[in-house]
């Protein structure tokens, strides 16, 4: 289950909301909330996370 995703990277398509950050991602119904499917990056880091689907990408901007 995903944890504190609030400053993380958040890319909105096609009624779904995405949000990855600190080595793990969450995907949500836009229109309900309801969680469609969660993801951790064993192994990958828990830094800032790139998302991207065709024609559409998002980056966090972590600006201190």
């Amino acid at each position: 289950m995903p944890s504190a995703l609030t400053l993380g990277t958040l890319l909105v398509h096609e009624g779904r909301v995405v949000i990855a950050d600190g080595g793990e991602s969450a995907c949500f119904d836009a229109e309900s909330g309801q969680l469609l499917w969660y993801e951790t990056f064993t192994g990958c880091g828990v830094g800032p996370v790139s998302l991207a689907v065709p024609g559409v990408a998002a980056q966090c901007d972590r600006r201190g």
